[in-house]
């Protein structure tokens, strides 16, 4: 499965390589830092997933979200959040 996995946090991603790579199942991850980078290579490459962070320099998830469903609407996405209410759901 390929993921991009978006985060601010060069450590996250990183970890977050490692584990997926890790796991049995064919995990393969691309890291970008903002969502900048994250629209170029979804415009550049083929992924199963976008994994992306709310909040994020720049634009946020919520705004990467809506550009992502632009041009990729059946791309599914999944956001994280250290922290949210109901105001970010």
């Amino acid at each position: 499965m390929k993921v991009l996995f978006v985060d601010d946090e060069e450590g996250i991603r990183d970890q977050a390589k490692i584990f997926l790579e890790w796991e049995e199942g064919g995990f393969d991850l691309t890291p970008a830092a903002n969502g900048e980078e994250a629209l170029e290579l979804i415009e550049s490459k083929d992924f199963d997933v976008v994994v992306a962070e709310y909040k994020l320099s720049g634009m946020n998830g919520i705004e990467l979200l809506k550009k992502t469903k632009e041009t990729e609407d059946d791309l599914p996405f999944i956001m994280l959040t250290e922290k949210g209410g109901e105001d970010v759901a």
